[in-house]
């Protein structure tokens, strides 16, 4: 075996280099480990977030069949994303093509706000509000109970 590399079987704890970093790391790494304990302390204590606590998330939403509104909100926001930068980059092309620097500089934005209304539109179709509260109200009350010490 080479000098630089060291064996990690039952003999490891013996070195006494090993055994000080693993206490600096440990050193280091528990107050960062910490923080989340007191954030979750905090937001207990908080009116909002006890009245999360008491009321558990449906996730009922979640295993039900997707309606087609749901499937046509999807798909107008991942289309966005198709129309969106791919069509400012062509008009970047073309704009360089036949140096005519206004197809960018107007297409460009309008392109944009276009990609940016049907997102929106697709979202609202989708209800993100509405699963994106559920999905964060899951997430508060996962992270509340598993590191308070309140709870």
């Amino acid at each position: 075996m080479s000098q630089g590399i060291r064996h990690h079987g039952a003999n490891r704890h013996a070195d006494p280099d090993i055994i000080r970093r693993e206490e600096e790391t440990i050193q280091l790494v528990y107050p960062f480990l910490m923080i989340r304990k007191k954030i979750a302390d905090v937001l207990s204590k908080k009116k909002y977030f006890c009245a999360i606590m008491e009321t558990p998330v449906d996730l009922s939403g979640f295993s039900r069949r997707p309606t087609p509104r749901l499937i046509t909100g999807l798909f107008l926001m991942a289309f966005s994303y198709v129309i969106g930068w791919p069509t400012i980059t062509a008009l970047g092309v073309l704009a360089v093509w036949y140096k005519e620097p206004l197809v960018a500089v107007i297409g460009g934005p309008v392109t944009y706000a276009v990609s940016c209304l049907v997102f929106i539109f697709g979202a609202w179709l989708a209800r993100a509000p509405h699963y994106m509260g559920m999905l964060t109200k899951y997430a508060i009350q996962s992270f509340i109970k598993k590191y308070s010490s309140n709870s």
